[in-house]
């Protein structure tokens, strides 16, 4: 249960052993790979732009996309604006190429900062049919029937998104929430303090930054 870096992991070792699984997926991230092609120039050092030239490499994700030289300069962002988050997704589409898409789909909402996660075989064995995709959020564990979900509606042409529904899964044998902890910061530290680093219970992923 996740749609974090360590979820689609933890799917892909299971995945060596298991007769089945599925994974419960509640938002689409986009799922790159440990190496990704990424442009740089060269200069030679030489000032003389008639001399630079443009090579390919394929760099660890963190290198490529954490670089503090890049082919366009911009000023540091803190807080991404709806269009600062199109631009990154689409950056993200444009690397990724139709892969995904055609596996498991894309983000439903592209104003919405980009969530990834890195793997390099779990979009091959969703292809395969190795691991079973389920877009939905976990919602209760009967006993007697099976895990219940509820499905996501995804993005299509139409005007009006499907309803959401439940589906059960039944004989389930284990498992993993992979979803990460709700702080309590607030029992032990004073308001002052929390409003000072801005805590902000509500953000699951990023809750304070220091």
């Amino acid at each position: 249960v996740g749609s974090s870096f360590s979820a689609l992991e933890i799917a892909v070792d299971v995945s060596q052993s298991a007769t089945n699984v599925v994974s419960i997926m509640p938002n689409i991230p986009w799922i790159v790979p440990r190496y990704i092609p990424s442009v740089v120039k060269n200069t030679n050092n030489n000032p003389d732009s008639s001399t630079q030239s443009i090579s390919s490499y394929l760099l660890p994700v963190d290198l490529a996309f954490y670089q503090r030289s890049s082919p366009v300069m911009s000023p540091e962002v803190t807080e991404l604006s709806p269009e600062d988050c199109i631009q990154r997704n689409k950056r993200l589409q444009n690397i990724l190429g139709k892969r995904q898409q055609d596996v498991i789909g894309e983000p439903n909402d592209f104003s919405k900062p980009p969530q990834v996660a890195i793997s390099d075989h779990y979009l091959d064995l969703v292809a395969d049919g190795t691991i079973d995709v389920i877009h939905g959020r976990l919602n209760r564990i009967d006993d007697g029937k099976g895990v219940h979900i509820e499905q996501q509606p995804q993005k299509d042409n139409k005007q009006e998104p499907p309803s959401s529904q439940t589906h059960i899964l039944p004989n389930v044998d284990s498992v993993i929430c992979c979803t990460g902890y709700r702080p309590d910061l607030e029992e032990y530290i004073d308001e002052s303090i929390l409003q000072t680093i801005e805590y902000d219970i509500q953000d699951r992923f990023a809750p304070l930054t220091l």
